[in-house]
């Protein structure tokens, strides 16, 4: 029994100094931290933008996205041709097809604060993949620049990345024809090529650079296939007809 009662001794004291003094206290919640965040998650400008959101999954073209501003100047079979005013772009080059997510996120990262100004900017439409039949395994993405960030005083923030680049798109005629679905290599070629047929047939407008054309899409990835909007676009000038060389 004496020999029990030790043992017994020396484990009580050995569970006594191996547990803590006392048990660590759980830090209070930041009621006003989450309360604050709850009143921001159900404002009403959050729930309608979370709604419009939800609702661009339906639409052909998502609103509250601001894109170039153009004006028609005439239609034929299956195009328009429309004139652009002068924007800016931020581009990235591509070499392969796999580097299309590469692309996109080094350019939303620039756009929402990865710049020398760590400055946010707002999305805008149409993201564009530019095309060059004489190098087909080089292509160019580009994001559409907000104009309100063009009117600050500092103009556009300078990228970090070096890969991407801002760029000055001057005013142009460009014809467009629209297409839904996904946007693959083979269907935008196929598409390019519809177009360039229309306006050989329609005879008033040639591409200014042969083989050079793009593909706009405007719609997130989540967007219902059937209700996306793409367009080929091929910057074009008008002909001088046998009359007016007259």
């Amino acid at each position: 029994p004496e020999l029990l009662e030790g043992l017994q001794r020396s484990s009580s004291t050995r569970s006594s100094a191996s547990a803590p003094s006392s048990a660590p206290t759980a830090k209070a919640p930041d009621l006003k931290a989450f309360t604050d965040a709850l009143s921001k998650l159900l404002s009403p400008d959050t729930l309608k933008a979370t709604t419009d959101e939800l609702a661009n999954i339906f639409r052909k073209t998502p609103r509250g996205l601001e894109e170039p501003k153009f004006e028609v100047n005439g239609t034929g079979k299956g195009f328009e041709i429309r004139r652009y005013a002068p924007f800016t772009v931020a581009t990235r080059r591509m070499a392969a097809e796999k580097q299309d997510g590469e692309g996109f996120g080094a350019l939303a990262g620039y756009l929402f604060g990865d710049n020398e100004e760590k400055r946010a900017m707002k999305m805008t439409m149409p993201v564009e993949i530019g095309y060059d039949a004489s190098i087909p395994e080089a292509r160019k993405m580009a994001f559409v620049m907000p104009s309100d960030d063009a009117m600050a005083v500092k103009g556009f923030p300078q990228p970090r990345d070096p890969t991407v680049e801002l760029f000055e798109v001057p005013e142009r005629l460009v014809a467009v024809h629209e297409f839904p679905g996904i946007a693959t290599s083979l269907e935008v070629e196929r598409q390019s090529e519809k177009l360039l047929q229309a306006l050989e047939e329609d005879g008033r407008y040639a591409a200014e650079v042969a083989g050079q054309y793009s593909v706009l899409q405007y719609n997130p990835p989540y967007t219902l296939p059937w209700r996306r909007r793409n367009e080929i676009a091929i910057v074009v000038a008008a002909k001088i007809s046998d009359d007016a060389e007259a």
